[in-house]
Formats: C-alpha cells, sequence, structure tokens
C-alpha cells in the first residue's frame, strides 16, 4: 500500500480533472478496513480506483469502511464530497464524531446532564393514558436476609384529590422493608403555591421514602416539569448529620426510646428487638459489714461472692520503698536492727503481697529462698528474714506492693 499524505501532491491529479469533472470515485478507508487517521481529527483515508491511498477531509459522509465517494478540492480543501451511490439517504450523515464534546470532565464544550430524578431504579412517572395514576419502576432489594425482586407497579391516586375550595396537599410514596410501596396522604394547605416541605407527610417507622407527589384541586394530571413539577424526587434525599442517625431509617431506629430513667439495654430473643429494662434482684456478691473509707475492695477467698477491705490504694496499686538508717524525706523506714545478729526486718506499711518484696542490700538485688540471700517470713505482717544478719552499717533497701 502506498499512501500519498502531500496535499499538494494530491491536488496535482485534479489539475487534469477539474476542467472535465469536479469530483472523482474513491473508496472509504484503506487496504485494511481503517478509516479514520490517527491524530488527525475529520480526516480519513479513501482509496482511489487505482489503488493509492490518500488521506482526505470529511465532514459529509459517515465513516464506513468501502464506502463509494466522491472526493474533489471544495473551498481549497482536498475532501470527501458526497456518496457515489444514490440509493444511500444517511441521516445527519455531515456529523463527523465528536462524543468528547459530550463527555463528563473531559474539556467539553456540549456536556449532556444527568439529573437524579433521570435513574430508573424506583422512578415514578404518570400513566399514559391515566392522569392520576403513577406508575412506579421497580428493582431488586435486599431486605431482612432475603432478597426482594418486584416489576412495576401501579398506584392510582384518583381518590386523594382534594375536593374542596383551592385545597392543595402532598402525597408520600414510601417502600417498606419487604418492598411494599405505600402511600401516605398530608394535610391539605390553601392552594399550590402555599405547599412547603414541611407539609410532606412524616415517613412511616421502616420506610424508605421514594416520591411526595402534589395534588391540589382544579388538576388535570400529575405532570413533570422543571418549572413547576408535580413531583418532588426523595430517592436520594439522605443526609450524614447526627439528626439522620435519629431519623426514621436511622441507625437509632434500631434501638427502642429513650426510657426516661436509669435503665440497660438487652435483647430480646422472642422478639428479636432490643429493649430496656431496669435491674432486678439484691445481687449476689456480700462484703463486711463496715469498711475504711477509700479502701480497695478484693475477693475474700475464690467463691468470687464474697469481698473484704482490701486495705489502702497505695498499698495494692503504686510501689512503697524503705530503708534502714533512719528517716527519709519520701521512702518509708524499715524496721529492725543492723548489728551482724538481727536478720528479722519489717516493712513500714505492715504488709506487702505474696512475692511483690524486693530486697536490696548495700544496692545489690538479693536472691530470695531458703537456701538463698532470704525468705518472706508473714507477708501479712510484713516481716521478711535474711539467711545471713546484715553486719554493721550495711543499707537494706526494699521496694513492695
Amino acid at each position: 500500500m502506498r499512501i500519498i499524505e502531500s496535499k499538494r501532491a494530491v491536488r496535482s491529479k485534479f489539475e487534469d480533472y477539474e476542467k472535465i469533472l469536479q469530483t472523482i470515485p474513491a473508496l472509504m478507508g484503506d487496504a485494511n478496513g481503517v478509516v479514520s487517521v490517527p491524530g488527525q481529527t475529520n480526516y480519513v483515508y479513501a482509496r482511489e480506483m487505482s489503488g493509492n491511498t490518500i488521506v482526505v477531509w470529511n465532514t459529509n459522509v459517515p465513516l464506513i469502511a468501502n464506502l463509494a465517494i466522491k472526493i474533489g478540492v471544495l473551498e481549497g480543501r482536498l475532501q470527501v464530497v458526497s456518496i457515489r451511490d444514490s440509493y444511500y439517504n444517511f441521516l445527519m450523515a455531515k456529523t463527523p464524531p465528536h462524543g468528547s464534546t459530550h463527555s463528563y470532565l473531559s474539556g467539553a464544550t456540549d456536556i449532556t446532564n444527568i439529573y437524579a430524578e433521570q435513574f430508573m431504579p424506583w422512578y415514578a412517572s404518570t400513566k399514559s393514558g391515566s392522569p392520576f395514576t403513577v406508575t412506579i419502576r421497580k428493582k431488586v432489594s435486599y431486605s431482612d436476609g432475603s432478597w426482594v425482586v418486584n416489576g412495576t407497579e401501579d398506584l392510582d391516586l384518583s381518590s386523594y384529590i382534594p375536593v374542596s375550595g383551592t385545597d392543595a396537599l402532598y402525597l408520600l410514596i414510601t417502600l417498606s422493608e419487604v418492598g411494599v410501596l405505600t402511600v401516605t396522604e398530608g394535610s391539605p394547605v390553601t392552594n399550590k403555591a402555599a405547599l412547603t416541605l414541611s407539609d410532606i407527610p412524616s415517613v412511616p417507622a421502616g420506610h424508605i421514602p421514594l416520591w411526595a407527589v402534589i395534588l391540589y384541586v382544579g388538576q388535570s394530571a400529575i405532570t413533570r416539569n422543571f418549572s413547576n413539577p408535580d413531583y418532588l424526587d426523595l430517592r436520594f434525599a439522605r443526609s450524614n448529620t447526627h439528626s439522620s442517625l435519629h431519623a426514621v431509617g436511622g441507625i437509632d431506629s434500631l434501638f427502642p426510646a429513650d426510657p426516661g430513667s436509669d435503665q440497660y439495654l438487652k435483647w430480646n430473643n422472642t422478639t428479636n428487638e432490643f429493649e430496656f429494662d431496669s435491674p432486678t434482684g439484691s445481687g449476689d456478691v456480700v462484703g463486711p459489714a463496715g469498711a475504711v473509707n477509700g479502701n480497695l475492695a478484693v475477693f475474700d477467698g475464690v467463691t468470687g461472692k464474697l469481698l473484704k477491705d482490701g486495705g489502702s490504694p497505695s498499698s495494692g496499686s503504686a510501689p512503697q520503698t524503705d530503708q534502714s538508717g533512719g528517716t527519709g524525706d519520701t521512702y518509708g523506714v524499715l524496721a529492725g536492727a543492723i548489728n551482724g545478729s538481727n536478720a528479722l526486718f519489717t516493712v513500714s506499711l505492715g504488709s506487702y503481697t505474696s512475692g511483690k518484696l524486693l530486697v536490696y542490700r548495700n544496692g545489690l538485688l538479693q536472691t530470695q529462698g531458703s537456701a538463698e540471700d532470704w525468705v518472706e517470713t508473714t507477708p501479712a505482717s510484713g516481716t521478711f528474714t535474711f539467711n545471713s544478719a546484715p553486719k554493721t552499717g550495711d543499707l537494706i533497701t526494699v521496694v513492695y506492693n
């Protein structure tokens, strides 16, 4: 295939034709059926009857490979003039590819807007030949652990038309949890212009709002237009504010109303719902007849039902440090003489938890055990005993809970 892209070279061929013919015959596209020239808008390949492939301008005929065409020089440009077959009659044949002019976010200059109201699932429209019958186009929905499939349904609203004065009202169309459409009638107002959003009826519990429809005295049909519509689309009327949690269908609708008193929330396995209830009974845990204010309550025994006074929080929470050899500003005083013969010492708080006592002698941590450095004597009395009595001048430090 030989492609001649020079317009000057191609135009020279027409110099021999122009005095006799205004156009020459050709076929649309190259030998491989490629029509549009890549990267060159509105330029196409055309094959002369001699087999040569040339590049020409085209805004006159549809882009169909092997279409019989006429090419010629018009307005100083080599281009496709027309279709060669007189039997072709293409509508909009002069419209070139122009999808990008309508494409969203592509720098388009002629975007086709799509309104939310145009989406078909649960779309409402007035039935042809029945001016007050609304057709709802249903879809598949998921409810209570199962899929609900419904087709189109017609709702005859003629019985709701106001009959007195110039009254007007809203009808609310909602969808239940099991896919059933429900119509709720609002209160009438003086006329259509007086209707506000507050006149839309409340959404029934467990329902999803779909449409609000206006009916009024003297109305000839339920109509849809942009200036004064009778339909108000509520399918996408959702809010992410906290108030939506309390609305019908919101998260809080799963829970019962505020009981107005101190109660606990429990699940009722019979009704499969949450409910509030008040505690009953006096409880199983029994404590002592008296206790020291601020002391901890600890279990007494292994039943899990008896409590006792656990003493000061400081004895069971933050570690206590004692030292021998005098009174410190912050440390407690370890009781017991350091004279080379005394081995028994008592912590300042009078008790420690078994296994929670660390003993240091001259800064070195001592090993606990009967064959080691020291042993616990009576933890409840705060005593421990060195296996070898500290020598005069030794410094004993203990840390315990």
